[in-house]
């Protein structure tokens, strides 16, 4: 992952349009450590945030979740601990021997004006990085 391969000792943010919405790529981030700002689909979409209980207005939250690809009565019967995975979702850290992968990160929803709504992923920290903020990147 191209993530993977970034190695520039100066800090930087990765902004991500539409397209790179994935548990993958946040994972991949988070372990090297790069902060990043990746636009997501709505909360009434198809994407990762329709599995969650989110108010249809403007929200700074956490989502903490345990990623799988077991269907057992445990996964399946408390879908607010656990997000299975399709087995056509990519995923790096999910093989064999690690069956389970906790995430942990920040999402903001933030009016622009009109009813409408653009929705980040982020592990910016929020006392730094507020909605006005995020707004402007």
């Amino acid at each position: 992952m191209m993530v993977d391969r970034y190695a520039d000792s100066v800090p930087a943010i990765l902004l991500a349009d539409l397209g790179y919405e994935s548990f993958n790529v946040f994972a991949h981030c988070i372990r090297k450590g790069i902060c990043f700002a990746i636009r997501m689909k709505d909360i009434g979409s198809n994407g990762i945030l329709s599995a969650h209980d989110l108010p249809d207005e403007e929200f700074d939250t956490q989502i903490s979740t345990t990623l799988t690809r077991r269907h057992t009565r445990e996964t399946t019967n408390h879908p607010e601990t656990y997000t299975i995975l399709s087995p056509a979702t990519d995923f790096d850290y999910l093989d064999e021997e690690h069956k389970y992968y906790h995430i942990g990160f920040r999402v903001v929803r933030i009016a622009i004006g009109d009813g409408k709504y653009v929705c980040l992923a982020t592990n910016l920290p929020s006392d730094t990085f507020t909605l006005e903020k995020l707004k402007i990147l």
